[in-house]
Formats: C-alpha cells, sequence, structure tokens
C-alpha cells in the first residue's frame, strides 16, 4: 500500500508516483493541470499520435483540450464527474516514435 498522495495520473486515471517524463509510442504527449468541475486539481496526462491532436498551433489559439473524467475519486461531492483542463503543464512532440521527446512549450487555458 502507498502512503502518499499520486503526483500525476495517466491517461487511463491510474495514479502515478514518480515524476512525469514522456513516454509511450505516440508522437505527442501533454501534461494538463485539470479540475474536477466542484472537485480538486489535479495533474493529468493525455498521449496520442499527432493525428487524433491539435497542432501546437491550434491548442495554443482555440485554448482547450479535451480531458475526460476525472480519475476516480477525484469528482466533485455533488457526483458530478466532469473536467477541465486549466493549463497545458508539458506538451511534448516527436516527429517519429523512434525520436527522441522535444518539450513544445506551456500555455494557461482559463484566465
Amino acid at each position: 500500500m502507498i502512503n502518499r498522495e499520486p503526483i500525476w495520473w495517466d491517461r487511463y486515471g491510474v495514479p502515478r508516483y514518480a515524476p512525469f517524463r514522456p513516454g509511450g509510442s505516440g508522437r505527442e504527449c501533454v501534461l494538463v493541470l485539470a479540475r474536477a468541475r466542484g472537485g480538486p486539481e489535479y495533474q493529468q496526462l493525455i498521449c496520442g499520435y499527432t493525428e487524433q491532436f491539435e497542432r501546437a498551433e491550434l491548442l495554443s489559439r482555440r485554448r482547450w483540450i479535451p480531458v475526460g473524467d476525472p480519475p476516480a475519486g477525484l469528482h466533485a461531492e455533488n457526483g458530478d464527474v466532469s473536467a477541465e483542463a486549466i493549463r497545458v503543464l508539458e506538451y511534448w512532440r516527436r516527429e517519429t516514435p523512434l525520436r527522441v521527446w522535444q518539450p513544445e512549450f506551456e500555455i494557461e487555458l482559463i484566465d
């Protein structure tokens, strides 16, 4: 049993206790600060291939990224299980799955 709070959650809602490092087979990954509506803030990883993500320019212009439901146990006390991204903490991209991850930017999504 782990008796400390997770640092971040992966894209499946699994708690992670080591500092975030990009990985996996995708071409882009984003670590976002999200907030469960009516609940706490948390850090969640969103990964995917380039075709599934907005390009960096569009993300920074639209200032929105879908995060899905918050991890289990982080929803609001009223039962609301929706969430919103507040800030892109780390946006990483690589040209092919075999290349090295490159950091891109950090942006605020909510004023």
